[in-house]
């Protein structure tokens, strides 16, 4: 069969929505279903012969060229995003781990490049505790010093729509009684996608001509989403999902699923069920194999039937990605299980679901590839008149400030203070603080010296040294310990001044318009201290008058 991969560049975000959250909401996919794809192609393919899709299969009027090309041989696959070297990324493998408790630590750091990657369907650990890579793609390069995992995560967008009045349709907005909000979850802009349509030689010409120019994917075609650009990468005479062939095996033989995986029973129920699927495996393969290991993730699918003008029923199926250990009693020859890499297995192939791999992972250990810089690759617009210079940095200047005030209130309502300071004392510091915030660095030696003067005076004394502020879930510290902290670390570097604050440093906000940018820098972490101080103080005295404190 030939191989017709092609790209998807979306032009506007796309709405795939799967089976998931609030009915009232949609959450996109992270990739592009192969039945998209395919019901894209069936519509162009009735326009083109003007006809309805209702009566694509009616073949006094198209012939039996739609039956044979979308409902014949032909296998759509899913379209998943493309890595930075245009790769066509596949569904990362289950069984990959990380060390949590370094992971988190190098997360904080903007390190987590820096954590490999552990294969437990080939070599399972217990010298830490581990978690499931949260990338849900990859792809794997080799080179003299063993496997980079590349990893990708395609964007997102989320949208608040409002629904007008359903009832009367002439008011056009919502109302008390009528219409409502909801969330759309969406594939952003402005993403490569690539995917493949496996098909007899002889119809590989016309589905380039269908993949070539602009479709509508997905969903609320209306509301402006699913707009994107197809073209034809090439054409391939043996093509397979990962990279490489499948080596013959004669002890171990490892499955990984690159697209969900429907399996029935005996019975004809729908089962995610690992035995089930090894048995279904071996016999397509002709030998005995037992299950040795398992890492399977298991989601709901469904589906639309515009024929029908109905909802497909959902089911449970196998999520890409899984990962069966098989142990053979006897070889499998390459053939074999090219083969079965071909077929697939499982309910609708013909939608891109049911494919897999064999062998592809092959070591115990990856390294993860350094992430690019934002904007690596992507040129900058310089602006070279003062006034575009001037324009740009006020933009940038107010989308940073908004950034700023977002991510400080929403740290301080996490720290929560226990005191039985008076309103007054709390308000009395928070004025101290504000002023500082204004005055700069001449402003902070006023609110050490209040600091040290509570220690002279006994009962305020006594009663600032008895307040406890949560600065995580059951974790206290002495409010003058935290303050003392803060203005200790105001004009330390960036990487202690985030931890005595309590955020990561990919917390921090960025804005940039053109070549204009605006960074979070030392002046930056003094004025957000104090001000983020004067805002814990103003909920501590919102806490005291409603707990009826003077």
């Amino acid at each position: 069969m030939k191989a017709v991969i092609y790209t998807v560049e979306l032009l506007t975000p796309a709405l795939l929505g799967r089976v998931e959250g609030d009915p009232n909401s949609s959450v996109s996919y992270d990739y592009i279903p192969g039945g998209v794809v395919r019901g894209a192609l069936v519509g162009r393919f009735a326009r083109e012969h003007r006809v309805p899709q209702a009566d694509i299969l009616d073949d006094a009027k198209v012939g039996s060229d739609a039956r044979r090309l979308f409902f014949g041989a032909a296998r759509f696959l899913n379209a998943y995003p493309a890595d930075r070297l245009n790769n066509r990324a596949l569904p990362t493998p289950r069984s990959w781990q990380r060390d949590k408790s370094k992971l988190r630590q190098a997360m904080d750091e903007r390190e987590e490049h820096a954590v490999p990657i552990y294969d437990f369907a080939l070599e399972a650990r217990d010298d830490a505790q581990y978690v499931r890579v949260g990338a849900p793609f990859c792809w794997v390069s080799e080179d003299g010093q063993g496997s980079t995992a590349r990893l990708v995560s395609p964007r997102r967008r989320v949208m608040v729509h409002t629904q007008r009045a359903a009832k009367n349709r002439n008011f056009g907005r919502p109302r008390d009684d009528d219409g409502a909000v909801y969330r759309y979850e969406s594939l952003d802009a402005g993403q490569t996608f690539i995917g493949v349509v496996l098909c007899d030689d002889a119809d590989a010409e016309t589905f380039k001509a269908l993949l070539t120019g602009e479709h509508w994917i997905g969903k609320a075609h209306t509301s402006g989403y699913g707009r994107a650009c197809f073209a034809v990468k090439r054409v391939d005479d043996h093509w397979r999902d990962a990279p490489g062939s499948p080596t013959a095996s004669d002890g171990r033989l490892l499955v990984t699923l690159t697209s969900p995986l429907l399996l029935c029973d005996e019975r004809g129920q729908f089962v995610v069920s690992p035995r089930t699927l090894a048995e279904r495996i071996a016999r397509a393969l002709g030998v005995e194999a037992a299950l040795e290991g398992a890492f399977v993730g298991q989601e709901v699918v469904g589906a639309f039937n515009r024929k029908w003008g109905l909802p497909l029923p959902q089911a449970p199926a196998f999520s890409p990605g899984s990962t069966l250990v098989l142990k053979l009693r006897g070889g499998v020859s390459t053939e074999q299980m090219r083969r079965l890499e071909d077929e697939g297995m499982g309910e609708r192939r013909i939608d891109g679901f049911g494919r897999l791999v064999f062998n592809w992972q092959k070591d115990e250990m990856l390294r993860v590839e350094m992430p690019p810089k934002e904007d690596d690759g992507k040129p900058t617009q310089t602006i070279t008149s003062d006034a575009g210079k001037k324009i740009a940095q006020r933009m940038a200047q107010r989308s940073f400030e908004r950034q700023l005030e977002s991510i400080l209130l929403s740290h301080a309502a996490k720290l929560q203070v226990d005191s039985s300071l008076s309103r007054a004392q709390l308000y009395r510091l928070r004025s101290i603080a504000l002023n500082a915030a204004r005055e700069g660095k001449d402003g902070t030696q006023r609110l050490q010296s209040f600091i040290e003067s509570v220690s002279k005076r006994q009962t305020t004394h006594e009663r600032w040294e008895r307040a406890r502020i949560e600065i995580e879930p059951n974790v206290k510290r002495p409010l003058l310990d935290w303050i003392r902290g803060l203005t200790d670390a105001m004009n330390k570097q960036t990487s202690e001044w985030c931890k005595a604050v309590g955020l990561k440093q990919s917390d921090l906000p960025r804005a940039q318009i053109g070549d204009v940018s605006v960074e979070f820098g030392v002046e930056r972490q003094r004025e957000f201290t104090l001000r983020l101080l004067a805002e814990v103080l103003r909920l501590a005295a919102k806490q005291s008058k409603q707990r009826g404190g003077e």
